[in-house]
């Protein structure tokens, strides 16, 4: 633990780090979703506000000792996962990056979208691990007009599919 805590502080130094070096913590701040950023252990080394502020509230993500874990039971496992296989492509040892998962919410039916990504982390070749937090609550819905001119799905297939993005059954 030790170690993690001093690989942290070497990591966001502002003599010596390079996430600062390139301007990504700046740019990260600046965006609307929720980003973090975290360590070949897992360890969170940078959140933006917009991440804060859900982990603050634990409204489908919180941060224990350092780490992110999913707010609710049933959304640990898958959240892990998507870190551990996030961390293997930044450090090279696997080309497929996760799908896309959704975290069980307490303040609204809407998931959690969390995407991952690796970024470039300086001139050594070396990579970071990132999460994106999409807060799906507040996307407004497409109209069925939209839908069935994007997809060309039929009017009552257009309704139906803007139902599923609602959370609503076939029925």
């Amino acid at each position: 633990h030790i170690a993690r805590v001093s690989e942290t502080r070497g990591a966001l130094s502002p003599q010596g780090s390079r996430l600062a070096r390139d301007g990504i913590l700046t740019a990260c701040g600046a965006l609307e979703g929720g980003i973090v950023i975290f360590d070949r252990f897992g360890c969170v080394l940078h959140m933006n506000q917009a991440a804060r502020r859900l982990a603050g509230t634990m409204d489908g993500i919180m941060v224990r000792d350092g780490v992110l874990l999913a707010s609710h039971r049933d959304c640990a496992e898958p959240l892990a996962t998507m870190m551990a296989a996030t961390i293997r492509v930044a450090a090279g040892e696997a080309l497929e990056m996760p799908r896309p998962i959704g975290l069980r919410r307490t303040t609204t039916p809407h998931p959690l979208l969390v995407r991952a990504y690796v970024a470039p982390n300086g001139a050594d070749g070396g990579r970071i691990s990132v999460l994106k937090l999409q807060d799906h609550a507040h996307w407004a819905l497409p109209s069925p007009e939209m839908v069935q001119a994007a997809t060309g799905l039929s009017p009552a297939e257009s309704r139906l599919a803007i139902a599923l993005l609602e959370g609503l059954g076939a029925s």
